[in-house]
């Protein structure tokens, strides 16, 4: 089971609600990633997928000639579905996968929504949904995400509508941490970053005490510097977000199983 990040997203002002109300809420009122970047049908058809062979692809065919899916076997991919009617397994040629990497910036369902949405699935219930305004339009929206923040989404929804202002909020599951980001003039703006220091052991060496960590520590952002002090609450490039710092390792967690 993945570890949950709430969300809880305020568009504030009236640019925001309108483009929530059209572009990000699905036909039932639930925040959907795949409603503003949709995932193309050859990438979902592509989920669990293997670059394979040509002698390996006609195998598959063969092997799989009463139920393989053929429409799309002249660009390379084929595959079959389990009794849900959800992709059971996939194959590709190479030259298949390098097409749609050149075209989506990868090969499968699962890297796609990495890639765009920065969370492995979609958008989960969390039991509170949208809340409305007495205008009727959106003024909250809360749901879950898996493992991680979706930045990436971020950046597309601020992206395409810079006018617009958001205010969104991101909980680890246990609560021990947490981000405030604002969405605006196309930039992804981490304003706070809350942690529960009783959480995490810190071994400081210089000192001997608990130490913290700040956004400092913890981010870099798509320029490739790393943030002076002071700066986290700098504006970013159009469209891009802030990154954890690649050679960044946890600190220890403290009394935990």
């Amino acid at each position: 089971m993945p570890n949950w990040i709430s969300n809880y997203v305020e568009p504030v002002n009236e640019v925001a609600k309108e483009f929530t109300k059209k572009h990000l809420l699905n036909e039932d009122g639930e925040f959907c990633f795949g409603k503003l970047v949709p995932e193309p049908d050859i990438i979902t058809k592509a989920d669990k997928l293997s670059v394979v062979s040509p002698e390996e692809f006609q195998a598959f065919k063969s092997e799989h000639q009463q139920s393989v899916h053929c429409e799309y076997e002249q660009e390379g991919l084929l595959y079959t579905l389990d009794a849900d009617g959800d992709v059971e397994q996939a194959v590709c040629t190479a030259e298949c996968s390098k097409r749609l990497s050149a075209k989506f910036g990868c090969d499968n369902l699962y890297d796609f929504h990495v890639q765009h949405w920065g969370t492995k699935w979609e958008a989960q219930d969390d039991g509170n949904g949208t809340e409305y305004d007495d205008n009727g339009d959106p003024s909250s929206c809360s749901f879950n995400t898996a493992w991680d923040v979706p930045f990436e989404f971020m950046a597309t929804v601020t992206a395409k509508c810079p006018e617009g202002l958001w205010e969104w909020r991101c909980t680890a599951e246990n609560g021990f941490e947490s981000l405030l980001i604002k969405l605006h003039k196309g930039d992804v703006i981490i304003t706070e970053h809350l942690v529960d220091k009783d959480y995490f052991f810190f071994d400081d060496e210089d000192d001997g005490d608990d130490a913290g960590y700040t956004i400092d520590d913890l981010y870099w952002n798509d320029r490739g510097d790393v943030p002076e002090e002071g700066e986290n609450d700098t504006e970013l490039v159009p469209g891009k977000v802030f990154s954890v710092k690649p050679d960044y390792v946890m600190p220890k967690r403290e009394n935990l199983a």
